[in-house]
Parts: C-alpha cells; sequence; structure tokens
C-alpha cells in the first residue's frame, strides 16, 4: 500500500503520472480528446457518446472534407459533408438510404450528391468497397462520384 501523507508533492505527481495508464478508462480519454482536437466543439454532444476509434475515423474522413470544401468557398457544403459523415459513422445512414436522396425531387442535388460522397467515403474506408461498387450503389457513374470525393479536378 502507498503511502500519500508521507509524500512530497512532486513524489505525488510522479506517482499519479506513472500509474495514469492503469487506468484504461482514462488513457481512452485522453486518447479521444486529443485525436478530437478541434472537432470536439464541432462534434458537440455526440462526441461524449462516440468512442475513439470512430473519432478517430471522423478527424481523418474531416480532413479531407476540409481539403474538398474549403470554408471560405462552401462553408454549407463543408458541414453538409461532415454532418452526413458523422450519421454514416455512427450507422445513421447507408448508401440505399443516400441512393434514395439522389432520386428524391426535393432533396437539393448538390446537397444530395454531398451526403452520398460523404456516406461512400466511410463505406469504402471501412469495408474496402471500390469506387464502382459504391458508384453502383449509389445509382451514379463513377465520375460523379469522384468529383465530389475530391478526385477530379
Amino acid at each position: 500500500m502507498t503511502d500519500f501523507q508521507n509524500m512530497t508533492d512532486d513524489e505525488f505527481d510522479a506517482y499519479i503520472t506513472a500509474n495514469r495508464d492503469e487506468n484504461p478508462s482514462e488513457k481512452a480519454e485522453e486518447e479521444k480528446r486529443v485525436a478530437a482536437g478541434k472537432w470536439q466543439d464541432w462534434l458537440g454532444p455526440a462526441y461524449d457518446e462516440m468512442p475513439a476509434e470512430h473519432i478517430v475515423e471522423f478527424v481523418s474522413h474531416a480532413q479531407d472534407i476540409e481539403a474538398r470544401y474549403p470554408e471560405d468557398d462552401s462553408e454549407s457544403d463543408q458541414n453538409w459533408a461532415l454532418f452526413t459523415t458523422l450519421l454514416a459513422i455512427l450507422g445513421e445512414t447507408t448508401l440505399a438510404e443516400q441512393r434514395v436522396n439522389l432520386a428524391k425531387e426535393n432533396f437539393g442535388a448538390r446537397q444530395a450528391l454531398i451526403s452520398a460522397a460523404a456516406a461512400a467515403s466511410v463505406e469504402m474506408e471501412r469495408s474496402g468497397m471500390s469506387e464502382v461498387k459504391a458508384a453502383q450503389a449509389l445509382g451514379l457513374s463513377r465520375s460523379p462520384l469522384r468529383r465530389h470525393l475530391g478526385k477530379n479536378k
């Protein structure tokens, strides 16, 4: 048993630092916080419910989305893609649902393509699905999908 009462402040700090890794939940929370970085505020309440691996996955996609839709030019497009990416990571949208959105007359064509590309990006990374298969699942040709993935500029 450790005698905390007779430890100096420096010894106590060293003990806490050395033993911090023994609590896996604290370590996981720290990894999650570091991975989220600037995205923690954007994620809002979803951040608290997401496991670290989902945070890492989201940040990876978010960085691609930032490059694809610079905030100055298309902040709403960027937010739409981020939102759909979050839904896809959480399992709350699928390529089949995105295909329906693409077909709906009342759904904006640009937003539908942005959402479809975001969901496809998550699915392709997770399952190894090819762009061709993802485009087919969405009822698209490969070109529009590639364009909205930032691969045809």
